[in-house]
């Protein structure tokens, strides 16, 4: 006799950002890791640093930087960061309690 399998249920999609940390954190989110450069080019985020420092320090998300070294334009080797998550389940957790906080206010 074959196990049975479990089902699962699909995943509802995440509803669209409703402020710039919650589409720091939809970006990081929907790419498994993201440069300061991907932050601006897909979610028009100036200072993704300090959205990765907001989104740890005051909304307790697990996001780690790794140091990915390049060569300049001027022949340099020189470090910039890329940034993931370390829990996806808990990130997508906290995507939500922040977005259901933005409607609230609005």
């Amino acid at each position: 006799k074959k196990p049975k399998m479990k089902t699962t249920t699909a995943t509802k999609p995440l509803e669209k950002p409703t402020s710039q940390i919650a589409e720091a954190l939809y970006t990081l989110i929907k790419n498994k890791t993201v440069t300061r450069k991907e932050f601006l080019l897909k979610a028009d985020i100036l200072n993704a640093p300090e959205s990765v420092r907001q989104l740890k320090n005051n909304h307790g998300v697990s996001i780690v930087c790794k140091s990915v070294p390049t060569t300049n334009k001027f022949g340099r080797t020189v470090n910039y960061g890329s940034y993931s998550l370390t829990n996806l389940s808990a990130a997508t957790k906290v995507y939500k309690k922040l977005n259901k906080l933005e409607k609230a206010t609005k």
